[in-house]
């Protein structure tokens, strides 16, 4: 390749990846995401048509995470295959336009980040995406309605479905309510509990109630400020029918 060219190859790859001012230095100089950063640029510069990406923001600092998914969104709008390896949820979820779940070296779901977060197969799965509610239940129709029960102590009300006589249903956390008085509008789930453990959290605080099972319950900071509870707060927590899912295996 002409010399020239190779020069404005350099430099276009070098500043769209904000790394002009390294390229004077010596790789042992360079921390871990300068080092990622490099990379991607040499394998960038060769115009590849497929990119095959294993944990690239594992040695980044937080603040160049966005960075580096905004250039992998701008590579993929530009026609750009890329398989992306990751082990975390969040990554896949802003980047991802199909996910492959990937356990014991099988592939176990494939989906857009919404079908396959949103209806997880098995607990691998929701655990994978930040899932922490998990009852074991039986099924059954009672009074018109479909209701989980664990263990005989508390039965939680279902959407209409065709469910198996028994298996595993999970709730997500930020879809539970707490309230620090006894709700007067009507909830199909509805249970006082105790709180036993409060810690902050990405989310804002992460809030552990018994209620007959334990729940593990997201919500944010300002909400937190106004229900005003402690551990050993007697609280009351509801979620929707909806928020109740399923599980079609109990890996």
């Amino acid at each position: 390749t002409d010399r020239n060219e190779i020069k404005s190859k350099v430099k276009a790859i070098a500043d769209e990846l904000n790394i002009s001012h390294l390229l004077d230095r010596f790789t042992i100089n360079l921390s871990g995401g300068e080092l990622q950063r490099v990379a991607l640029a040499r394998t960038l510069i060769t115009s590849p048509r497929l990119l095959l990406l294993d944990e690239p923001m594992a040695s980044i600092d937080a603040s160049l995470k966005d960075d580096i998914k905004r250039i992998f969104r701008q590579l993929n709008k530009k026609g750009l295959t890329i398989v992306h390896v990751t082990h975390d949820y969040r990554e896949a979820v802003s980047l991802a336009t199909i996910v492959g779940v990937i356990h014991n070296g099988h592939i176990i779901q494939v989906g857009t980040p919404s079908e396959v977060f949103s209806k997880p197969v098995n607990k691998f799965v929701a655990r994978y995406s930040g899932i922490r509610n998990f009852f074991r239940v039986k099924f059954s129709r009672e009074e018109g309605n479909w209701k989980a029960r664990c263990d005989g102590t508390i039965a939680f009300v279902m959407k209409e479905d065709n469910y198996p006589s028994e298996g595993l249903m999970i709730i997500r956390s930020n879809e539970i309510k707490i309230h620090n008085t006894e709700p007067t509008d009507r909830y199909e789930n509805c249970f006082k509990g105790i709180v036993k453990e409060i810690y902050p959290s990405e989310y804002g605080m992460e809030v552990t109630v018994d209620a007959g099972e334990k729940f593990n319950v997201d919500i944010s900071a300002d909400n937190f400020k106004l229900l005003d509870i402690n551990e050993l707060s007697e609280v009351w927590i509801t979620f929707p029918v909806e928020a109740g899912i399923a599980l079609q295996g109990n890996l």
